[in-house]
């Protein structure tokens, strides 16, 4: 039988730049970064420690729930810092807030994985400040919640000039009372997640926020309430291989608009179990291929121009709808298709 290594207090198992919590043995008054046989009792102690002044680190959390709202802080260079719970259900804790460097010239990079945010603290459930360096976030194997602010469950800021990424892979995020995604800069990437909210918009972007979305579920519970509403700015939406729901009956649209946004749409579902749902796109352009939706009839999609192919239903496009000739959208049809690839390459690989 081979020799297993098992640390102890007695015996450091000591690795740079990470550390441990456990809500159980852990103890912050002895516990040492970079030797996870001494384990911290809350996760701030062990970021506070781990990521200040390291370019690089690591914060490994046993399983519990932690009642905490983490402020991860400031970076002052650029970073690359991780999170890594011990899965769904298994690690929780309150919220997040995420802060990029304030000198432009830095950027941080932030990974997080198997854990649960339950909300119910003073702010969004996962929050990310606006300041002038760029900040990007992976997300993967995570559920987020939100059911006692308005302010949403992901909430960007926009202030600072610093661009903001966040890329999700099976995450699963509801909110009972805001917007599930509130984006006011920057992009959101997701694969494989799902979106539902209860009262409000569950997309709700602004300005030049993007939102990329490759085998996503997005259901809108609220009456009169969009599943992606984008105000104003030229924005991107891209759907490929999607379910889109409006449930509630009431006006609420599938995709809304009020600027000058394009929007892609491949292979997505619209389904409009008892609400109107269709595109509203006014001053915007759509391109929507090879969809359909789950009622037959006529779905008002309405856009300053409209580009289709291959839908399934009657859809009412309007005067100014053109259907896609095979040789014209051969770069459009390029680029919804290369949509998977953008995206896992947005997640830095976590894709198989």
């Amino acid at each position: 039988m081979p020799n297993v290594f098992i640390p102890s207090a007695e015996t450091p198992f000591q690795v740079g730049n990470t550390s441990r919590v456990d809500i159980t043995y852990g103890d912050d008054g002895t516990a040492v970064m970079g030797d996870i046989s001494k384990p911290y009792r809350t996760i701030q102690q062990a970021m506070n420690d781990t990521f200040k002044g390291s370019p690089v680190g690591t914060v490994i959390i046993g399983p519990g729930s932690y009642a905490e709202e983490i402020d991860i802080g400031t970076p002052d260079a650029d970073c690359k810092y991780s999170i890594i719970g011990s899965g769904i259900d298994v690690t929780e804790t309150t919220a997040i807030l995420f802060r990029p460097p304030t000198n432009g010239a830095f950027s941080t990079t932030f990974s997080i994985s198997n854990m649960n945010l339950t909300g119910g603290g003073a702010g969004p459930t996962f929050h990310v400040a606006g300041q002038d360096g760029d900040i990007e976030i992976y997300a993967t194997l995570m559920r987020i919640d939100n059911n006692n602010i308005a302010m949403g469950a992901f909430f960007f800021d926009s202030p600072g000039s610093g661009a903001v990424a966040v890329s999700l892979h099976r995450v699963f995020v509801t909110d009972t009372l805001g917007h599930c995604m509130d984006i006011r800069k920057g992009a959101i990437g997701a694969v494989d997640s799902t979106f539902l909210s209860g009262t409000a918009n569950v997309f709700s972007l602004e300005g030049l926020a993007n939102a990329v979305l490759y085998g996503c579920s997005v259901v809108a519970n609220g009456a009169n309430q969009h599943a992606i509403n984008h105000v104003g700015g030229a924005g991107t939406i891209r759907l490929n291989g999607c379910d889109v729901q409006v449930d509630a009956a009431g006006t609420g649209n599938m995709i809304n608009t009020t600027g000058a946004q394009t929007a892609y749409v491949q292979d997505t579902r619209f389904i409009r179990a008892g609400g109107s749902g269709g595109i509203n796109m006014p001053a915007g352009t759509v391109y929507v291929s090879d969809s359909a939706t789950d009622v037959p009839g006529p779905i008002t999609v309405t856009a300053a121009t409209v580009n289709y192919k291959n839908w399934a239903d009657d859809v009412g496009f309007g005067a100014n709808a053109a259907h896609w000739a095979a040789a014209v959208p051969a770069n459009l049809e390029d680029a919804t298709d290369r949509m998977a690839a953008a995206v896992s390459g947005l997640l830095g690989g976590l894709i198989p």
